[in-house]
């Protein structure tokens, strides 16, 4: 049986983290699951963006959400 239940998936703002989507996690109807993704960075340099582009970028966010 396939899921059923509608991910709603959320991408911080510059400088901000997966936090600022909390209350919504907390508090999102049955049926819901609300995804607060944070951007990868680069793991060698605090803050520094590890894609560049959209293009890089959105294939390996969509693995990460197809593992949830």
């Amino acid at each position: 049986m396939k899921d059923s239940r509608t991910k709603l998936i959320c991408l911080h703002h510059a400088g901000g983290g997966p936090t600022v989507f909390d209350h919504w996690v907390r508090t999102a109807p049955d049926g819901l699951d609300v995804i607060a993704l944070e951007l990868p960075k680069h793991p060698d340099i605090a803050g520094r963006r590890l894609y560049r582009s959209a293009d890089d970028l959105v294939p390996a966010l969509a693995e990460h959400v197809a593992e949830r």
